[in-house]
């Protein structure tokens, strides 16, 4: 996945909503792991009791607005100084064999706790680019996982970036 058009388009919404607060990062932190269960839950694949286990039709949505955050985390690491450069290009393919998980509820605790792990290590004075590309790589998996392709993807954040947009000029 090409990922130039991607930072650009959400360093657009970056900039447009504004917002610099010292609190900006843990609050970030926070809403990204709120969308990546939002995501779960319309995926519905763990839910053990219910007999309907069919993803809804807004999984690829809330897929893509987790998205928005795992890009605009990386523009704010790179400001930051904390990673030296921003990835361009990662794919889910990229990620070894042994290093795939196989199950969408494993791969999303693995993200939770990437989420955390990423927060924890913000404040050390090394640079963290091996700890953004594996989170940006668990969530390319779980893509992957959850039947999306590449393209797909694109699409659904760009459109959803439109949306965001629209949302800021309404006073969302």
């Amino acid at each position: 996945m090409k990922l130039d058009k991607l930072y650009a388009a959400q360093a657009e919404l970056k900039k447009y909503i504004g917002y610099t607060g010292k609190d900006k990062f843990s609050k970030m932190m926070l809403a990204m792991l709120v969308e990546f269960m939002e995501c779960a839950n319309d995926w519905r694949g763990f839910k053990y009791w219910s007999e309907d286990k069919q993803p809804k039709k807004t999984l690829l949505e809330e897929y893509s607005d987790g998205l928005h955050f795992v890009l605009e985390t990386g523009l704010d690491l790179a400001e930051g100084g904390h990673i030296m450069m921003l990835p361009n290009r990662i794919t889910a393919d990229d990620i070894p064999l042994r290093d795939r998980c196989k199950s969408p509820v494993k791969q999303y605790k693995d993200l939770v706790r990437a989420v955390l792990w990423l927060e924890d290590v913000i404040d050390g004075d090394d640079y963290i680019d091996d700890v953004y590309i594996a989170l940006f790589e668990d969530y390319l998996n779980l893509g992957r996982l959850l039947g999306f392709t590449e393209e797909q993807i694109t699409e659904a954040y760009m459109s959803k970036n439109q949306v965001n947009h629209e949302r800021q000029n309404n006073g969302y």
